[in-house]
């Protein structure tokens, strides 16, 4: 039996977001791989990496590779994509709390500022509401 776990509107977009960013790391362990001197000894190699990649693309078919107008919220399977959402919420945490610690003399810091402690502020309350673990504060 699978618990169903509604997403709101507004955390789909944090959601979608620090979906895109774990694209990146995973494509590069991937490319990694592509380079060991024994990769052809069988397609094992690629299996852990190529499973978070299969995870992350399933959940972005699902809230959407693109920003709705107007946002939806999305029900998702937690058992199926607990470890995505946990994962990429938490990377656009760690993103949005060193987005809070800007030099006040650069122009725009300020609005920076406000919408990281937003995007922070929201990811934090979804993640402890859903008791999903939060990354700590470096």
């Amino acid at each position: 039996m699978s618990t169903t776990m509604t997403i709101p509107a507004e955390i789909v977009g944090h959601l979608r977001c620090g979906l895109h960013s774990d694209i990146g790391p995973v494509a590069f362990e991937i490319d990694g791989v592509s380079t060991k001197a024994d990769r052809e000894t069988g397609p094992g190699l690629y299996d852990e990496s190529l499973g978070r990649l299969d995870a992350i693309r399933q959940l972005l078919d699902i809230v959407g590779w693109t920003i709705a107008e107007p946002p939806v919220s999305v029900d998702v399977d937690l058992d199926r994509h607990g470890s995505a959402i946990v994962s990429a919420l938490n990377g656009l945490l760690t993103i949005a709390r060193d987005h809070m610690d800007v030099d006040p003399t650069f122009a725009g810091a300020e609005q920076q500022r406000t919408r990281a402690s937003r995007t922070a502020r929201e990811i934090e309350a979804f993640l402890t509401s859903n008791d999903l673990p939060i990354a700590e504060p470096d």
